[in-house]
């Protein structure tokens, strides 16, 4: 008995259902690859904003705050102002910088987060503010820069 092909009957020039399953887990391959490598990018990129953050007299009060409105990388002291800091890193300046990732949806999220977070832990009367840090790491090299009252 012959090899069967079993193809799609979803157009009269079908591809054999076979070869589509197969490139369809291949780029689902290639896309957890690139999603992974990704999320380590930003895993380290946090590490590196928080020691920085430290050197810079900051006292970190929580990372990865979680709400129904979003994520707020760091929540931290620098004296008397609490900050909402979002992290973003780049692994190359091949493409826009790292700040620019920081859109008007966004700071709305991380506005709406902050509020949460303010009223969970009972906070009123405080000044805060909001802070981005863009980290790029290339070839070993870390550019970090902190820009205070980044949105308001």
């Amino acid at each position: 008995m012959g090899k069967k092909t079993i193809t799609s009957s979803t157009s009269s020039k079908s591809k054999p259902l076979l070869k589509t399953l197969s490139d369809f887990i291949l780029k689902k391959r290639i896309g957890r690859a690139h999603q992974n490598a990704h999320l380590i990018t930003g895993k380290k990129g946090e590490k590196v904003a928080a020691n920085y953050l430290k050197k810079n007299g900051y006292k970190i009060l929580d990372r990865n705050y979680h709400c129904k409105f979003g994520e707020i990388d760091i929540i931290a002291l620098e004296g008397d102002i609490l900050t909402f800091i979002e992290i973003k890193t780049r692994s190359s300046r091949e493409h826009i910088p790292p700040e620019f990732a920081v859109t008007k949806h966004k700071q709305s999220k991380i506005k709406r987060s902050a509020c949460h977070y303010l009223g969970k832990h009972c906070i009123e009367n405080r000044d805060c503010r909001f802070d981005i840090v863009a980290i790029t790491m290339e070839k070993g090299k870390k550019d970090i820069v902190l820009y205070k009252n980044a949105f308001s």
